[in-house]
Order: structure tokens, then C-alpha cells, then sequence
């Protein structure tokens, strides 16, 4: 009985979990983000994060996809940031990365 009391409290943790990261990014894209796969080291072909961002006056604010923190990750400044170049992404990193 007690395994089974452990087994459904693991359950609803998990659950509760996957409603609030559900919650927060629908709270986030509602605000005005995007979709936005950001690179933090150029010598890590792993690198890659899924998230949302958006502007907040001249910071770009981004927010990881599956975190629960309130805050942004990472903010960069507006001026700052410049996109050099695009690519597709390499085989390996085509899971993490969206289509187009």
C-alpha cells in the first residue's frame, strides 16, 4: 500500500510539472514571444536550447523551454546582438532544432 501511495504522489509531481512548463510558455508566447533556438557557445556542436524570447526595451530576454524559473535565462542587450550568418542545423543537432 505504501508503494502504491509513493508511485501516485511521483505521478502527481510529474504531472503538476508538465502543466506548469505547459502554463508558463503558453504565459510566454501570449506576452509577445517567439519561438527562438539560442546557441550560448559557438565551440559546442550540442549547444543548441530551445526557448521563447521576446524585447523588453533594448534587451532581448530568453527563456529556456524547459525550466520553471520565473525570470529569463539569459538577457542580451540590444546593442550588443547581431546576427552574422544563418545555417541549417547539422544531423545532430536536428532534434532540438525546429524545421525552417
Amino acid at each position: 500500500m505504501e508503494i502504491l501511495w509513493m508511485v501516485g504522489t511521483l505521478l502527481a509531481v510529474g504531472l503538476v510539472t508538465l502543466f506548469l512548463l505547459g502554463a508558463r510558455r503558453v504565459r510566454l508566447v501570449r506576452a509577445g514571444g517567439i519561438n527562438v533556438a539560442l546557441r550560448t557557445h559557438l565551440d559546442n556542436p550540442r549547444g543548441w536550447h530551445l526557448g521563447v524570447a521576446r524585447y523588453h526595451g533594448d534587451e532581448f530576454a530568453w527563456y529556456r523551454a524547459l525550466s520553471l524559473r520565473s525570470g529569463p535565462n539569459r538577457i542580451i542587450q540590444r546593442d550588443g546582438f547581431e546576427i552574422d550568418d544563418r545555417r541549417e542545423p547539422d544531423p545532430q543537432e536536428l532534434y532540438g532544432v525546429p524545421s525552417g
